[in-house]
């Protein structure tokens, strides 16, 4: 008879598991006979198992015999300490192996203490954002505003542009504005599910600019009149309304604050009621932070009807009827010796002792 020697009949495979799935190892050997079959880790050289006996004390790992001819090494809820080689070994002389190698596949993580968390700075300064991401494969790293908005950036080589999303662990923003300010999701990703993100919000300081629509208002005594200002700052400011240089009063029954606020913006109305000749006059609106003051001023003067005569035989009778027929609506004006103006201006910001910044409108 011819003695056959022991033979592999497939080889080991290689196996990518997830983290905290199971891995098992077949090894298939023909014409086995009396010898052994044994399973050792490669980097650390330690028995696993001989033949159906099983070695290790770690109680993740066992070993199973199908048949005379196939050893199946499992190792349950894998761990990233379980990557590296598993070598089946026969003990024939020479010694026969054939080695499959596990490879651990983990979920992106992201770095809380290598990672930026939420900022504040001033307008103009210079930020970095960092998103330091863990897991195998290693994970892309994506930018993008909690908003939808798109990412003002500017190049190497200062040329401006704007992204929906930015790629890398470093995100850099040159002279940041207004405009950055927000949250921003840093997201890394793999081939392993579940992706994960990190939350950074960016809170931008600059002192407040006022844009005044109207700067110069003519309305006819005993009319409303409604003042409104837009203000854009950050922190939010102290708004106040003046009047020759004095606060108005917080009286329900002549004046009406209205403050609309959305994110660093505010709109602020005034409604004067019942217009008077007392409230003729120029009247300011004030926005102060921490960092500055401004002021806005709009001028209401009085508005009065001076209808002339046209023709000189018209009777007293006749006149009186062509007057009961002018409309005296706010949109006719006859004749006047103070025409409406609508006057859209930006105003200049005050000077403010001790403050060595200049705001500027933008």
């Amino acid at each position: 008879m011819i003695s056959l020697e022991p033979t592999f009949a497939d080889p080991v495979p290689n196996l990518s598991v997830p983290l905290g799935r199971d891995a098992s190892f077949p090894c298939v050997v023909d014409y086995l006979r009396e010898y052994k079959v044994a399973w050792i880790k490669v980097e650390t050289k330690a028995i696993l198992s001989i033949h159906q006996h099983l070695i290790t004390r770690n109680y993740r790992i066992s070993v199973s015999s199908v048949d005379s001819r196939q050893f199946v090494l499992r190792v349950k809820d894998v761990r990233e300490s379980d990557r590296g080689g598993y070598m089946c070994q026969v003990n024939t002389l020479p010694m026969m192996s054939q080695t499959g190698y596990l490879e651990i596949l983990v979920p992106p993580r992201i770095s809380e203490v290598e990672s930026s968390s939420d900022m504040t700075t001033q307008e103009g300064d210079d930020v970095t954002l960092n998103c330091k991401a863990n897991g195998y494969p290693l994970p892309n790293v994506t930018w993008r505003r909690e908003d939808g908005n798109r990412i003002p950036l500017t190049s190497v080589n200062g040329k401006k542009f704007v992204v929906t999303s930015y790629f890398g662990e470093e995100l850099k923003i040159s002279r940041i504005s207004r405009l950055h300010m927000g949250a921003y999701l840093c997201i890394a990703s793999n081939s392993v599910p579940p992706s994960v993100s990190r939350r950074i919000v960016i809170d931008v300081e600059f002192p407040p600019v006022i844009w005044v629509p109207t700067q110069i208002l003519g309305r006819r005594i005993g009319e409303d009149v409604t003042l409104a200002c837009h203000i854009e700052a950050n922190p939010t400011p102290v708004n106040t309304w003046v009047k020759d240089f004095r606060t108005i009063s917080t009286n329900p029954i002549k004046y009406e604050t209205q403050i609309h606020k959305r994110s660093y913006k505010l709109l602020t109305k005034l409604t004067i009621k019942s217009l008077r000749v007392s409230d003729i006059g120029v009247y300011g609106c004030v926005a102060e932070n921490k960092l500055g003051k401004f002021e806005g001023k709009i001028k209401i003067y009085d508005l009065p009807l001076k209808v002339k005569q046209v023709m000189n035989n018209i009777d007293m009778e006749e006149h009186e009827a062509n007057m009961r027929r002018i409309n005296y609506s706010t949109n006719t004006l006859i004749s006047t010796d103070f025409p409406v103006i609508e006057q859209t201006h930006r105003k200049e910001p005050i000077a403010d002792p001790g403050k060595k910044k200049k705001a500027f409108i933008i």
